[in-house]
């Protein structure tokens, strides 16, 4: 890849990661413009937009609001973008390298006709913290997207409690 065309993909990779971002803070009533209340509160959820919450998403959606309040909306955004935008390099180099702990690749995969990372298709047996009912749950009703987030999600946590 020449300068250009790796210049080009970060560029483009970076958009791509701060439009996400956005909606998805867009999904959880945070916009530039505001912050939505929650119409119902519970001990363990709120509601935003007829939409539940848990405590966990509760408690990083008042994470996430304190710093917008600190620097502002499009910095959060920019720094949350950069920081996922780190992460997938950095995963890509760990598999490609075979540095990852588990040695299953998380965003390819080891057999060339295998659309699915190889990590969804041994979701099951992956050596890392992972709530198998949820896993199997996400699996048998084909949310391979949530599965696929929440795979991720815990091997960056797994890579980082190791650092």
């Amino acid at each position: 890849m020449n300068k250009t065309a790796l210049k080009n993909f970060a560029t483009n990779a970076r958009n791509e990661l701060l439009k996400k971002v956005e909606a998805k803070a867009f999904k959880i009533g945070i916009t530039e413009e505001n912050i939505k209340k929650a119409q119902i509160e519970t001990s363990d959820a709120i509601y935003i937009d007829g939409k539940q919450l848990s405590i966990t998403e509760k408690k990083r959606r008042d994470t996430l609001i304190q710093r917008i309040k600190e620097i502002g909306f499009n910095r959060v955004i920019e720094e949350v973008a950069y920081t996922w935008f780190n992460r997938f390099i950095a995963l890509r180099f760990m598999e490609v390298n075979n540095y990852l702990p588990t040695k299953v690749r998380v965003l390819s995969s080891s057999n060339p006709d295998s659309p699915e990372p190889d990590i969804m298709n041994e979701a099951m047996s992956v050596d890392l913290d992972i709530d198998k009912e949820l896993v199997y749950e996400l699996k048998i009703n084909n949310k391979t997207e949530e599965l696929f987030k929440y795979l991720i999600i815990k091997q960056c946590n797994s890579l980082n409690r190791a650092c």
